[in-house]
């Protein structure tokens, strides 16, 4: 669904900018809307997309961890599998996937504004909207 200036929080729920200030989420949602132009911008397909949240999610940073050697093993499948799949899927964008990995960090960073907005008003009161 193509609805630039609204994030989707879940199937049947978008939220604007207007919105989001009203929810005091404003922070969150303007992240989020910069970092999907990225991705618009870079034409970035569903198993693209998927791949970068799992390496997100393949932290071995995490205190609690029993076998970080193996996260950091999974990790690095996993962006092998988006270096091979971008590269055979489209050969005439060859800095795709480069463009890609560029875009993690702010993934990263996204995914923690969402993290402490949910922190600061209450995990309950961030998702009372959904």
């Amino acid at each position: 669904i193509h609805t630039p200036g609204y994030i989707w929080v879940s199937n049947d729920t978008r939220l604007s900018y207007a919105e989001a200030k009203e929810r005091r989420l404003d922070r969150w949602v303007e992240r989020m809307l910069s970092f999907t132009d990225q991705l618009r911008r870079l034409k970035v397909d569903d198993y693209e997309y998927v791949s970068m949240k799992v390496i997100v999610l393949l932290t071995a940073d995490t205190t609690d961890l029993r076998d970080k050697d193996q996260v950091r093993v999974s990790q690095e499948k996993v962006v092998h599998a988006l270096q091979e799949y971008t590269l055979s899927h489209y050969p005439e964008v060859p800095a795709k996937f480069g463009e890609i990995l560029l875009r993690m960090p702010e993934l990263h960073r996204v995914s923690q504004v969402i993290f402490s907005c949910g922190a600061e008003k209450g995990i309950l009161e961030f998702l009372k909207f959904l």
